[in-house]
C-alpha cells in the first residue's frame, strides 16, 4: 500500500508535465491511490483533494490546464513545508460536495467550480459559513458596516479570498471602478477590525482558511510586502501564508 505524501504527488505531476507518462497513466495512478493508498495524516485533506482531481482529469468537466498543475505544485510545496514543520497549517477547512451542489442546482459540475472559484460570487456563501461554523458569530448588519462578520466575542473580521487574481486587504470601496487606494483609510480599517479570515478558493472543493490578525497585515504593509495598494498576486499571498508561524 503506497504512502501518498507531498513529495510523491509532486513527482507524479512533474513526471506528467515532462511527458514521461500520459494523462491516462496519471489518471489511473490517481484512481488507484484514492482506492488503495494511504495519505500522510498531517495533510490528508490537501493530498486527497489534489489526487482526486487528478483522478478525474480525463473527464471533460474536470480537465486541468497547465496553470492548474502549477497551482498543485505550489500547494504541494506549501504542504511539504508544513509536513516538515516549517510553516503554520491553515486554521481549518471548508469542504463542499461538488456533486451534490451540481445535482441540487441542476447545473454542470464545471459551472459549479467556476462559481466557487470566483471571489465576488462565492463571498456570500463564505461569509455565512465562516460566521456560523468558524466563529459561532453573526454577519455584519449591512454591506456598509466596514466589516463582514462578528465572532462570538463581538470582534469584527473581514472575509477575503485568494483567487487566481490574488487578494487585496484595503477596504472594498477602494477597488471599485473610479476609486483609488488611500493609505490612511487602509490603516484606519486595520485599527477597527480584529483581522482577516482568508480562504484559498482555488483549492475548491476543499478550501483551507487562515485567521490573520490585523497586526500581522499591518506588519506586512510596513515591510513593503503588500505592494503600493495592498493588492498582491496569488503567488505572493501564498508566500506570506507560508511565512506564518
Amino acid at each position: 500500500m503506497e504512502l501518498i505524501t507531498s513529495e510523491v504527488l509532486t513527482d507524479r505531476i512533474r513526471t506528467y508535465l515532462q511527458h514521461q507518462v500520459s494523462l491516462e497513466e496519471l489518471v489511473e495512478w490517481a484512481e488507484n491511490a484514492m482506492m488503495d493508498g494511504t495519505f500522510e495524516e498531517t495533510e490528508d485533506y490537501a493530498l486527497r483533494d489534489i489526487t482526486g482531481r487528478l483522478g478525474v482529469a480525463d473527464v471533460k468537466a474536470f480537465r486541468l490546464s497547465e496553470d492548474d498543475f502549477e497551482q498543485f505544485l505550489a500547494q504541494l510545496e506549501h504542504t511539504g513545508r508544513k509536513e516538515n514543520g516549517n510553516v503554520a497549517t491553515a486554521n481549518g477547512l471548508l469542504k463542499w460536495d461538488i456533486l451534490q451542489i451540481a445535482d441540487a442546482l441542476k447545473i454542470p459540475q464545471d459551472d459549479v467550480r467556476d462559481y466557487f472559484t470566483a471571489g465576488r460570487r462565492v463571498s456570500f456563501l463564505l461569509e455565512r459559513r465562516i460566521a456560523y461554523e468558524v466563529l459561532n458569530g453573526s454577519l455584519a448588519g449591512s454591506e456598509g458596516s466596514g466589516y463582514d462578520v462578528l465572532d462570538s466575542d463581538g470582534r469584527k473580521w473581514e472575509v477575503r479570498s485568494v483567487s487566481k487574481r490574488g487578494i487585496y486587504f484595503c477596504p472594498s470601496y477602494m477597488v471599485r471602478s473610479g476609486r483609488h487606494f488611500e493609505e490612511d483609510g487602509f490603516l484606519q480599517k486595520l485599527d477597527e477590525i480584529a483581522g482577516y479570515i482568508v480562504s484559498d478558493i482555488e483549492s475548491f472543493p476543499s478550501v483551507p482558511y487562515w485567521q490573520i490578525p490585523a497586526n500581522t497585515v499591518r506588519a506586512w504593509w510596513r515591510q513593503g510586502q503588500l505592494g503600493k495598494s495592498s493588492k498582491i498576486s496569488r503567488a505572493k499571498a501564498l508566500s506570506l501564508l507560508r511565512s506564518l508561524s
